[in-house]
């Protein structure tokens, strides 16, 4: 199946936002099989220190983090860095509320957790060109 997308997404940059490890290791798997690169920043801090310095095609954001959180992440990046990239949110034990706090705060959508290679599908086909 992801085959297919490997030249849709060939080199596409993806900037993986989670404070845990194995869900960065696992979205990077994914991507991979489409052709993605990704790179990965445990904290909201992280994030925005890598996107002052390079540009990625998606942000795939955890919202509950140490540090700076996903929510302040995103407003940061809204008001200094891009209004351009779009930033989903991965949603784990996050509520409705809490999704909809990242809308307003100009998150683009978002993808449950756990993470698969249909929801990863859906995220790419919608966000990434």
């Amino acid at each position: 199946m992801a085959d297919n997308y490997n030249e849709i997404y060939q080199g596409k940059m993806v900037l993986v936002v989670d404070d845990l490890a194995p869900n960065w290791k696992l979205a990077n798997a994914f991507l991979k099989k489409f052709g993605c690169e990704s790179e990965y920043a445990q904290n909201g801090k992280e994030a925005v220190e890598k996107l002052m310095l390079q540009k990625y095609d998606l942000c795939l954001m955890d919202i509950h983090m140490p540090v700076m959180d996903g929510f302040d992440a995103i407003k940061y990046i809204r008001s200094n860095i891009t209004n351009e990239m779009p930033i989903v949110v991965m949603l784990g034990t996050a509520t409705q509320a809490d999704y909809e706090r990242a809308i307003s705060l100009g998150a683009n959508g978002s993808c449950e957790k756990p993470l698969s290679m249909d929801r990863i599908q859906r995220v790419l086909d919608r966000f990434v060109t």
